[in-house]
């Protein structure tokens, strides 16, 4: 087959020699070239032309130059003639060249074409018969290559022949010589890759836990892989896959498996420990117990993953280990091109895993331990260098290195994730956990941060000192003061949270430091948001709850007014210029507090309410019935009120417990003295029994407010009286004064005008009650003369 493209080679260039003038040899076999050459004849024509232009132009030159008139009628005649010879003999020879000429050219074109077609069609054989030959060629050696097991040269073969059959001309491909080619293709191509798959299962074995097991570490100590080169070079092997284009797949599932049953183990169970052991050419890696470790470190971890990188390098490039004491320095790993392929499938995964569950976890909780870390920071350089230089990542690759260079922000981001899920937890906690607090152990009034210290660790600190004022006066000792009252437990150490917190800032680098700082104002925007949302039900059915959500608010606030006043001098900037500030919180945590107990004041208001109104008014009191009713509603009223100065008792400021359940009382004896003045007839029988049912409230409801025999620090040394927290007290007791006086009574506490009655009823309620209870007499007409409107 050589022979044959070699002679239509030679064919070929034979019939690609050129003429010398292909027009005048054709002329001359074709006998119509006569003696003068049509070449002379155009040159001639030409000259003569160019002449007769030139005579023509001096012509027309001197009739328009010459000042005088001339008569050129004789010459403008020879030029006529001139041109009109010179046209005639333009047009023999066009006539020559077109009769003569035109037709033999077009014939030797046509000729020219079909030669043309021919030695395309020539060199299209040539081109054929040469690609068949060199497919032969590559189908032939095949076989030998097979044998020799150069997988690699193999699969050059077969990739050679595809690319032969594809560009095969498409006319003809039908032929039985093109469909054995390609069938006789198909085979090889389907030997090989058989053979190198069959290699790499012989090679690569695997032997994994359950997948129950995945979760202990008991379950890896089952997991077993087998590397047997069987005295084949990997590399080759795995160089022939990457040109059939099936190695991608592979080394996928391969890398998935060596991150899941190999590295993962290793990480998520610190005590697990890689054991590799050499026999002949098979090495195996399996498991072992090294003590009970529970602390990731990511030393150790590193230097785990740089044995198991040489054993895989190793295999990869196919390097022969015949030492039965195998160690990873022993062997000198070269960069491979297949492995780094490998590292492209693994290490994006790996090194996820390693930041996630390794270096994340790493990251110092403190100060010293953050000083210690530079240890990880060399640890992870040279690993990473190690897998450079194994071929495994490419050069450049600092993905773990780039992550512990920036512990300090990790360590800040850590530290205030930790902080707000602690945070979170005690506002979460029961509310209903309490302690006391008063000014002896008020932090938020102390301005050197060694005495906010010591009251933290429980110390006493720096007695308050009052505000000094000019001239030597001082402010009372009560302004800016911290009432006397209970708060929930969990706020209490949330509190201390955000000092201790502030405290870590102070000692810690700029930006640590201004983490540190606004996770303590999100801790406090969390509070605002978490702790309404989660005991919304209990704040909302729970008086004790209620109040003491409202004093966890205030005693926030309080503290909140001054945090950052406290702390800002020894903050890093922009802080300590004036934006270390919690101020802008105090009224959204105020309002949060004072909402939810003004919420439960409304509910219990609404329910000592609707316990007067189902007395349906106090009418016919004198029938046993309705005064045995409004005798029961009466006690229920007490009843509540007593229940809820029980559960506000300690627990409340003493001024909001007075004001509140004063506040409460004022509604109830407010409404059941509108009640009473809307009679329009009272009996003598209803007026005898009225007053003793009204007084009921009056002889019990002053001791729910005698709750401060003793002087506290926040009541500047004075009692409540009832008149003070329940404003229509004395209106109520005139009320039923009214009710068991007389006419001449009721004149002389009215006194026109000016006495007690008049201070507390208006001239129409006083007019409106003596109509209902007195009958129509001069007596009653004189009094009511005297009771006028103001």
């Amino acid at each position: 087959m050589a022979e044959d493209v070699v002679q239509v080679k030679t064919e070929i260039s034979k019939i690609r020699k050129p003429s010398a003038s292909l027009v005048t040899d054709v002329l001359l076999k074709s006998g119509c070239l006569e003696k003068e050459d049509i070449n002379a004849c155009v040159k001639k024509t030409l000259q003569k032309a160019e002449e007769v232009k030139v005579e023509v132009l001096q012509v027309i030159y001197k009739e328009y130059t010459f000042d005088e008139f001339v008569d050129f009628s004789n010459s403008t005649f020879e030029m006529n003639w001139k041109v009109n010879n010179l046209l005639s003999e333009i047009q023999n020879v066009s006539g020559k060249v077109k009769g003569s000429v035109e037709g033999s050219l077009e014939a030797a074109a046509h000729e020219h074409s079909e030669l043309v077609k021919q030695l395309k069609e020539a060199d299209a054989i040539a081109e054929l018969l040469e690609r068949l030959y060199k497919i032969h060629e590559a189908l032939d050696a095949f076989p030998a290559e097979m044998n020799k097991e150069d997988y690699s040269k193999a699969a050059n073969l077969v990739h050679d022949v595809k690319e032969l059959l594809s560009n095969l001309p498409k006319v003809g491909q039908e032929g039985k010589i093109f469909v054995s080619l390609r069938d006789e293709w198909h085979r090889q191509r389907a030997q090989l890759t058989a053979t190198l798959e069959r290699i790499w299962a012989r090679s690569v074995a695997w032997t994994t836990p359950a997948a129950a097991s995945l979760d202990n570490r008991q379950g890896h100590l089952n997991t077993q892989l087998k590397l047997n080169t069987g005295g084949c070079l990997m590399a080759n092997v795995l160089e022939a896959m990457q040109i059939l284009g099936i190695v991608e797949k592979l080394l996928h599932s391969f890398g998935k498996k060596v991150v899941q049953y190999v590295f993962r183990p290793l990480i998520v169970f610190p005590s697990l420990k890689p054991e590799i052991s050499v026999k002949n050419q098979e090495i195996v890696l399996s498991f072992i117990k090294e003590g009970r470790k529970k602390v990731i470190d990511p030393g150790p971890l590193y230097l785990k993953f740089s044995e198991i990188f040489t054993v895989l390098g190793t295999f990869f490039d196919g390097t022969s280990i015949k030492d039965e004491n195998f160690k990873s320095n022993d062997i000198n790993v070269k960069s491979a091109a297949l492995f780094a392929k490998l590292g492209e499938f693994v290490w994006p995964v790996l090194s996820e895993n390693i930041i996630n569950e390794c270096l994340k976890r790493s990251v110092p909780t403190t100060s010293a331990q953050l000083e210690r870390y530079q240890d990880v920071v060399k640890n992870t350089e040279e690993f990473e260098a190690k897998l450079v230089s194994l071929g495994f990542i490419p050069e450049g690759t600092t993905d773990l290195t780039s992550y512990v260079k920036d512990v300090g922000i990790h360590f800040g981001n850590k530290k205030c994730q930790d902080l707000l899920v602690v945070a979170r937890d005690l506002m979460k906690d029961d509310i209903h956990n309490t302690v006391q607090v008063d000014s002896n152990t008020d932090k938020a009034v102390l301005v050197n941060l060694g005495e906010v210290e010591k009251t933290l660790q429980g110390k006493k600190g720096t007695k308050f000192v009052p505000l000094q004022r000019d001239e030597g006066t001082t402010v009372s000792k009560f302004t800016f003061c911290l009432p006397a009252c209970r708060i929930s437990e969990s706020t209490e150490k949330l509190m201390t949270l955000a000092y201790k917190t502030l405290f870590e800032a102070v000692q810690s680098t700029p930006t640590c430091a201004i983490q540190l700082f606004y996770t303590v104002r999100n801790m406090f925007e969390l509070y605002c948001n978490v702790v309404p949302t989660y005991h919304k039900q209990r704040l909302a059915t729970l008086p004790q709850l209620a109040a003491l959500h409202h004093n966890n608010c205030m005693y926030i606030a309080h503290h909140l007014l001054t945090l950052g006043h406290q702390f800002r001098p020894r903050l890093p900037e922009p802080l300590n210029q004036g934006m270390a500030s919690f101020v802008d919180l105090v009224p959204v945590i105020r309002q949060i507090g004072e909402k939810c107990f003004l919420d439960q004041l409304k509910i219990q208001q609404s329910n000592l309410l609707e316990l007067v109104k189902n007395t349906q008014g106090f009418a016919n009191v004198h029938e046993e019935a309705k005064n045995l009713q409004v005798e029961k509603t009466m006690k229920q009223i007490l009843h509540l009120l007593t229940n809820l100065g029980k559960v506000w008792k300690g627990i409340l400021p003493i001024n909001i417990y007075c004001q509140s359940l004063g506040a409460l009382f004022d509604d109830v004896i407010q409404y059941i003295a509108w009640e009473v003045l809307q009679l329009e007839d009272i009996s003598a029988d209803e007026a005898d029994h009225l007053p003793s049912l009204l007084s009921i409230l009056v002889q019990r409801g002053s001791e729910i407010f005698q709750t401060t025999p003793e002087t506290d620090s926040s009541s500047d040394d004075s009692v409540w009286d009832i008149c003070t927290v329940v404003p229509h007290w004395t209106r109520y007791k005139e009320l039923i004064g009214i009710l068991k006086a007389s006419l001449q009574e009721i004149g002389d506490r009215w006194t026109d005008g000016k006495g007690p009655l008049a201070q507390e009823f208006t001239a129409q309620e006083v007019r409106g009650l003596i109509r209902a209870i007195f009958q129509n007499t001069d007596r009653r007409a004189a009094i009511l003369a005297k009771i006028k409107a103001v």
